[in-house]
């Protein structure tokens, strides 16, 4: 039996390959782990202990072994953790963006660099400017996931997929460069492949967990990358929405220079990111007192000339700007609860469109439609919108929790249980199918003209609000 894990921000997930099929289990963290754009590692470590039991005794209780387990998780989060178990930082997650002025001055240091304060990149040059002492050798800056590893195994890795994601890591030879910073390169691990034995269960951790000994753990990657995986996404041009809090469109490519190392050997990985998708549609509906639960009342999908842009916690794609934010416009006095719901859920599925166009230059893969994972999938009038936005046809996954399913196929394929192609054939299903609604394509077309417009109108605007932001947060303090 193999088994995948996701490090989420709010919850764990795991697949378990049964002989019998899938078997999932998930357990959401305890509220005392989180603070504003950080978790407390403590806490953390006491929602993996009682984790991993729960899959070990369930693996006893069906009469299996586990012989594999594979990783992914959220990023870019960061913690610095110590050869000896000492971990120096909370975790520091994606949804934190206090680094931004360090992402400015990233800009200036490294050409192209375009990303903002909630970047890896940011949050270690932040940590290094305010924390120098914690820079030594021994000392090592690990995402989440890899924190796990190490828990696991003693191990202290960084996979190559999510290394080369890193404006610090050069792909061609394989090594670290800080460029001007400062920063020690020796602060990063030891990179691998994603699908290599990162190292064996032999800690007290790991036995504290319930596991044996000597079950073989794969590097992983993040988890976007092995959401595409368990999506069954392996092909060139094989496009997969995945949607919870945040939203991936994700495109497998050949291997292609332009684009980032996949987490399976011989492709690359095209991927836009929106923040707050499945954000905007909860702190929404929790603003007017209403269940999620009503979405499914929708039956109506027509065109609303309202504008919602979804930059809820700032923005990654098609903007990557930490002081952006969200917006209604086209707001009057008839506008009621319907109305604002259906916009923030037309306004995503524009946004969902913006990232489309970017990931799918150059595909042909539109007439064979999107896999729509993650909890999102679920959101039957998200998708209509989508898809009517788009104009492109969503295919809905049986197994919507797709990150750990793809960590769980990287497992068996890093430990010779097959090739991809055979695993992903065997484990990843298709359960139905969303077609667009063309009626009112001329308006949508009309509407996303507008919607692309409100960033560019609003910047200045927004960017002050940002600094405004942050002077009375000096006088809060």
């Amino acid at each position: 039996m193999y088994v995948g894990i996701d490090i989420g921000t709010g919850s764990l997930k795991a697949v378990l390959g049964l002989k019998t099929g899938i078997y999932t289990i998930s357990e959401k963290y305890t509220e005392e782990m989180f603070t504003p754009g950080h978790h407390k590692v403590e806490y953390f470590k006491q929602s993996l202990l009682s984790f991993f039991n729960n899959i070990s005794k369930h693996a006893k209780s069906v009469g299996e072994t586990i012989d594999g387990i594979g990783l992914c998780g959220h990023g870019p989060s960061i913690l610095l953790v110590g050869d000896t178990g000492s971990v120096f930082t909370d975790i520091i997650t994606w949804q934190d963006g206090s680094a931004f002025q360090q992402a400015d001055e990233l800009r200036t240091i490294i050409k192209g660099f375009s990303k903002d304060g909630t970047s890896f990149e940011a949050k270690l040059l932040k940590l290094f400017t305010e924390r120098k002492n914690l820079f030594r050798t021994e000392i090592k800056a690990m995402y989440p996931k890899d924190y796990v590893i190490y828990l696991l195994t003693g191990s202290m890795i960084m996979d190559f997929s999510t290394a080369s994601t890193l404006a610090f890591f050069n792909t061609d030879i394989r090594k670290f460069d800080t460029f001007s910073t400062g920063i020690p390169t020796e602060i990063f691990p030891e990179v691998v492949e994603s699908w290599d034995k990162a190292g064996q269960t032999n800690t007290k951790f790991s036995r504290d967990c319930g596991l044996s000994d000597n079950i073989s753990v794969v590097a992983g990657g993040i988890d976007a990358w092995s959401e595409s995986i368990g999506a069954g996404a392996i092909e060139n041009g094989m496009m997969v929405d995945g949607t919870g809090t945040s939203t991936c469109i994700t495109c497998c490519k050949k291997i292609d220079s332009s684009a980032m190392s996949h987490i399976i050997p011989e492709r690359s990985l095209v991927i836009e990111t929106m923040s707050s998708t499945g954000a905007s549609i909860s702190w929404l509906m929790n603003i007017l007192n209403k269940d999620l639960t009503e979405l499914s009342q929708i039956d109506r999908f027509d065109p609303l000339p309202i504008i919602y842009l979804p930059y809820l916690d700032g923005e990654r794609s098609p903007v990557w700007d930490e002081r952006s934010s969200a917006s209604f416009t086209g707001l009057n006095s008839d506008t009621n609860s319907d109305d604002l719901i259906k916009s923030v859920l037309q306004g995503i599925a524009f946004g969902t469109k913006q990232c489309i166009q970017l990931v799918g230059k150059s595909s042909d893969s539109f007439e064979h439609g999107i896999r729509a994972v993650g909890g999102g999938a679920k959101n039957k009038a998200l998708l209509q919108y989508k898809a009517n936005i788009t104009g492109i046809k969503y295919i809905v996954m049986k197994e919507t929790d797709a990150a750990p399913l793809g960590a769980m196929i990287l497992a068996s394929y890093g430990c010779g249980a097959g090739t991809v192609s055979e695993l992903t054939t065997q484990w990843v299903k298709s359960d139905y199918e969303i077609s667009p609604d063309n009626m009112f394509t001329d308006i949508w077309e009309e509407l996303f003209t507008v919607y692309k417009d409100q960033y560019i109108q609003l910047k200045d605007a927004n960017h002050s609000l940002f600094e405004i932001k942050n002077k009375l947060e000096k006088y809060a303090t």
